[in-house]
């Protein structure tokens, strides 16, 4: 007989984490914005910026590692819901497969298009 061993939901929670500290930072960073620097207060700035894109790319990654538990949660639960239905359909490796195609075929289509765009542009 299996035992179905009952886990903490905190998908939720890391989601929450995530979208809170980014909004947290962009109020700190919306305090620096005066224009009189100094030469000394570069460094400071450099150091600030490069903290601000670390704990940036941390909060992007609860957001998603977040939304990864909360779509395994709904794919492995059997209910009717509509979230649950789209979760169970891409769940698996096919599906998987087909998003990465796709996502790397657009990228690889309207990304060039944007650039040529902005960098050939008439004056």
């Amino acid at each position: 007989m299996k035992k179905h061993v009952t886990r903490k939901q905190n998908d939720r929670s890391f989601i929450l984490l995530g979208f809170v500290s980014i909004t947290i930072l962009f109020l700190l960073y919306s305090r620096i914005q005066d224009p009189s620097v100094t030469s000394d207060l570069v460094e400071s700035l450099n150091r600030f910026a490069v903290g601000f894109y670390v704990l940036l790319l941390i909060s992007f990654g609860s957001i998603t590692y977040g939304l990864y538990r909360y779509h395994q949660r709904k794919a492995i639960k059997k209910r009717d819901g509509l979230l649950s239905i789209i979760a169970q359909t891409t769940w698996n490796n096919k599906s998987r497969k087909i998003f990465i195609g796709t996502f790397v075929a657009y990228g690889m289509f309207f990304f060039p298009i944007i650039m040529m765009q902005l960098f050939l542009q008439p004056t």
